[in-house]
């Protein structure tokens, strides 16, 4: 569900080579029954990477298939431009390569009806080599359909599978973790400092997922470094999730530049889950939207797809409301109005992505990207904006999705 924890059996951890003899990877665990010995679960991406690397990935053309069925369902749900992210970047960095080559030829074809803007894998300087346009915002594919992203990298895992990295411990969790359990990071603050310095200096845009507190301190302390050791006007950098920093967080985010990427979906799915696993009093902090609009630190609101379903309206009725589909509010106080929400889903994330020129709203001079709503969200009750149809998307000016 997560992406941060996975499960394997006995044959694929034989073809691993785990064994009760395998130590837990940085960042990862794996995990164990009473004797000791690999039980299947695997948390933490560079626990699952032991499984992953081993399993054959999809062909070049079966991946231009998921673009055109992916490419219509996002303008189905109102959605003109994507973040493609790190699936674009396999850790296989020839295909990395590859795929972005795909992607490009599909914007030209018509394969890729919606805008796209390129996340690239950032395990270190020479997964970026081959991409020598690195400014933001640059288009790729010479028709403003692909466009570059930020150099991607994780710091901490997910609250749900107890991997997100927290300052004070887990209220409810595995015993075998022991009471002092806050979850896992990846790096120190000096170990990130020293993998993303070069890339700071050589100009790209930073993106870095961070979920707990704990994970979004060691990225904040990172990005503030980053600034003394090297000042860049006008970086952007990210902290992709940020679903729990402390308003003082969110404060020196904004004192170094850089701004947050709300996922504020699993409130409305999994809001209870959530206060199962990290507390109510936590989950009341959930995407803290309120305190970014009051300390005027931009953000924007985003579905992590296949995490949660591909639906911006979702996103802009639980950022309005702070209500899960069963029906309890966290966090009323966290609550925005409709304008704010929808400005974190066009104006917000445009400037984001460096494209707020050419984006996020319909001013003379920028793309006739465009969607039709059969409902005005700014005039429904609250929460109904989820269940507003769309009616057609237009990117371009061209009608790529309408309703039959």
């Amino acid at each position: 569900m997560t992406g941060h924890t996975g499960i394997a059996n006995s044959k694929a951890l034989e073809i691993a080579g785990i064994t009760r003899d395998t130590p837990d990877p940085a960042g990862g665990i794996i995990g164990r029954d009473a004797q000791g010995a690999p039980n299947g679960i695997l948390e933490g991406i560079p626990a699952q990477t032991l499984v992953r690397k081993h399993i054959p990935g999809f062909t070049l053309d079966e991946m231009r298939a998921a673009l055109a069925d992916d490419s219509a369902r996002y303008a189905s749900c109102g959605i003109t431009t994507a973040q493609g992210g790190p699936a674009f970047s396999p850790m296989d960095a020839e295909l990395g390569h590859k795929v972005t080559e795909l992607v490009l030829d599909c914007a030209h074809d018509g394969t890729l009806t919606i805008r796209t803007v390129l996340f690239i894998r950032a395990n270190d300087m020479s997964r970026l080599a081959p991409y020598p346009n690195h400014v933001p915002g640059t288009d790729l594919s010479g028709n403003g359909r692909v466009t570059m992203g930020a150099a991607k990298l994780w710091a901490d895992g997910d609250p749900r599978g107890h991997t997100g990295y927290f300052l004070e411990p887990y209220p409810f969790v595995d015993p075998a973790k022991g009471a002092d359990y806050r979850g896992e990071f990846l790096y120190t603050v000096d170990e990130l400092v020293e993998k993303i310095l070069p890339i700071h200096k050589a100009g790209w845009q930073i993106a870095i997922h961070a979920n707990g507190d704990g994970g979004i301190e060691i990225v904040t302390q990172a990005y503030e470094r980053l600034q003394q050791l090297h000042p860049r006007p006008n970086a952007r950098h990210l902290v992709i999730h940020c679903q729990y920093p402390s308003y003082s967080q969110l404060q020196r985010l904004k004192a170094a530049g850089a701004y947050p990427c709300f996922f504020i979906s699993p409130l409305y799915h999994w809001g209870e889950i959530h206060a199962g696993y990290v507390g109510a009093d936590r989950v009341a902090r959930f995407c803290p939207c309120h305190d970014a609009d009051e300390l005027g630190l931009p953000y924007n609101l985003h579905t992590d797809a296949p995490i949660t379903p591909v639906d911006p309206l979702i996103q802009v009725c639980t950022a309005v409301t702070r209500t899960s589909r069963k029906g309890t509010v966290y966090g009323p106080d966290q609550a925005v109005t409709v304008m704010s929400a929808l400005k974190a889903v066009t104006i917000h994330a445009a400037f984001l992505k460096f494209e707020e020129h050419v984006k996020g709203s319909l001013t003379p001079g920028k793309y006739a990207d465009m969607v039709l709503l059969a409902e005005n969200p700014l005039k429904v009750a609250p929460e109904h904006i989820k269940d507003i149809a769309v009616l057609r998307t237009y990117v371009g000016g061209d009608v790529v999705y309408s309703r039959s």
